[in-house]
């Protein structure tokens, strides 16, 4: 699980969380009690001294995860990815018990909760709740179509009975911003990554912020064209690029840079 996602449903304190992510294994504890380098697990939680602790922070720049239910991983972590949260395996793809893996569930061939969507209700509601806010002709108001989308994602997701509670928390109860419908579209497209960076492509929401080690500070908003269209069709290829916007970031990739603006985003200022 990316930390990203995770910190958000915790502080939304949003059910969908249990149902996407396991339960970290091994909670970490660290007992300032401890003589140096102590690092034993008791009672199923792994207990470590406060120079454990502090010689991770010193080495990674971060300071441990402690939340003893949900642990996300950071965003391109900086070092090797089996290391983070003082992990004890460090081959590739160990399953780290300090950190929330997705749910189980999605270890079956199929089931319930594990259904193909092409376009969601939620999807199509919160596209509703944009269209009103900006003022668009649509049959409803913003704030019917973004507590629908709520409460459609939910309802997929089997725990419709939760929105009651869920749509009254703070950060959630509708305030009629684009934000909160993009943040809830965002949380809503778990499963449709694709459709969630597009959104951000366009709008710049849910206000989303590269990892430690990305290349750039900001996200990419396209794909290059690649060896494939370069060798073989390098006349199209190269008139496309040209068509690009080199932006702030573009250098030195040249124009067929992820970070160049296609003709749908010139002009606009998105996502970034």
């Amino acid at each position: 699980m990316c930390s990203t996602l995770v910190v958000k449903l915790q502080a939304l304190s949003d059910p969908r969380l249990a149902v996407w992510a396991n339960k970290i294994q091994i909670p970490l504890v660290i007992d300032p009690s401890k003589p140096d380098n102590f690092d034993e697990i008791i009672d199923g939680k792994r207990i470590i001294a406060q120079n454990v602790a502090d010689k991770y922070t010193a080495t990674f720049g971060a300071p441990l995860n402690l939340d003893p239910e949900y642990v996300g991983m950071p965003p391109a972590w900086s070092i090797i990815p089996q290391s983070y949260n003082l992990c004890p395996n460090l081959e590739q793809a160990p399953l780290n018990p300090h950190v929330s893996h997705i749910n189980s569930m999605y270890k079956q061939a199929s089931g319930p909760l594990l259904k193909a969507r092409l376009l969601s209700a939620a999807e199509v509601c919160f596209i509703l709740s944009e269209a009103a806010i900006k003022g668009w002709s649509v049959n409803g108001t913003a704030a019917y179509y973004y507590n629908a989308g709520v409460k459609a994602s939910l309802d997929a997701w089997g725990i419709g009975s939760s929105y009651d509670a869920y749509i009254a928390k703070p950060g959630v109860v509708q305030d009629g911003t684009l934000e909160q419908v993009m943040e809830q579209k965002w949380i809503a497209s778990w499963s449709a990554a694709a459709e969630a960076w597009f959104d951000y492509r366009r709008t710049g929401l849910p206000k989303l912020t590269a990892g430690p080690a990305a290349r750039k500070s900001v996200l990419p908003i396209r794909f290059y064209y690649g060896v494939n269209e370069l060798s073989f069709n390098p006349v199209n290829a190269q008139s496309a690029a040209d068509r690009l916007e080199a932006t702030n970031y573009t250098a030195p990739d040249g124009k067929n840079s992820p970070w160049s603006r296609f003709w749908l985003l010139q002009g606009t200022g998105k996502p970034w």
